[in-house]
């Protein structure tokens, strides 16, 4: 059997029909549902311990550890581990319900959230107290996270009434539409979003009054003979040597 029953388990109704199909396989059912013992016949001692060692192949230590005891018959141990997980039926219900009632999607996906409420919903069967699918479907939608308010609306006003496992599946396909378009979004997000590149404010430039004390203080320069004015003195001699004094007397 695939699985393990443990004492915080919520499938052991699962357990319970799985286990019988195996001993009903082997015409052996009669070793769990039945009181009838036959303690002098060797093929009914050898059957026993053939389910006894499935039944303790099933379950975890710590549950052997509560409900095996040396010596028990097939039928002993059954009702050990059925008075384990249907015991105080009331008080189990009681808050198992409430916790039903209450259980939100939060971040988790939509296979998850499903299936933790499907189990719920499948101890409280166990506990005489079956959810209606109905009542299942309305619970699954009461605790959607805000993504899928659109889809959640549109299955409330369906008509007929989705079932659980056609709510499931939309909700299903909702979440792939979902996950298919976010890459792209991202993407063109990131595409179109102008670079902006942030520079650190530059200081203000305040004028200085250091070139204009510099040419206040700079000392006269001195007179270049060579230059310019130098050359028109030197041509303006040799003019004056060539001519002579202008003779104004009669």
């Amino acid at each position: 059997m695939p699985l393990t029953l443990d004492v915080s388990s919520t499938f052991y109704g699962r357990w319970f029909e799985s286990l019988l199909h195996v001993v009903g396989r082997y015409s052996l059912e009669s070793h769990v549902l039945s009181d009838v013992t036959a303690p002098t016949s060797p093929d009914w001692v050898r059957m026993d311990c053939v389910v006894r060692t499935w039944i303790t192949g099933t379950i975890t230590d710590a549950l052997a550890d509560t409900v095996i005891e040396p010596g028990n018959t097939a039928r002993t141990s059954w009702l050990a581990i059925e008075s384990q997980f249907r015991g105080n039926r009331e008080t189990r219900a009681l808050h198992l319900d409430a916790e039903f009632r209450n259980f939100k999607q939060g971040d988790q996906d939509i296979t998850t959230y499903c299936r933790k409420l499907k189990g719920m919903a499948d101890a409280l069967r166990d506990l005489d107290e079956p959810v209606q699918d109905r009542t299942l479907v309305l619970n699954l939608l009461r605790g959607l996270n805000g993504r899928f308010e659109a889809i959640g609306l549109h299955l409330c006003r369906g008509h007929p009434f989705p079932t659980f496992l056609q709510a499931r599946n939309d909700l299903l396909l909702e979440e792939l539409n979902m996950e298919a378009t976010a890459p792209a979004t991202a993407l063109t997000t990131t595409t179109t979003a102008p670079s902006t590149v942030l520079r650190p404010p530059s200081a203000p430039t305040v004028p200085s009054a250091a070139p204009a004390q510099q040419r206040q203080q700079a000392p006269p320069q001195p007179f270049n003979s060579g230059g310019w004015g130098g050359k028109r003195t030197q041509r303006g001699k040799r003019g004056g040597g060539g001519r002579g004094p202008v003779n104004t007397s009669g």
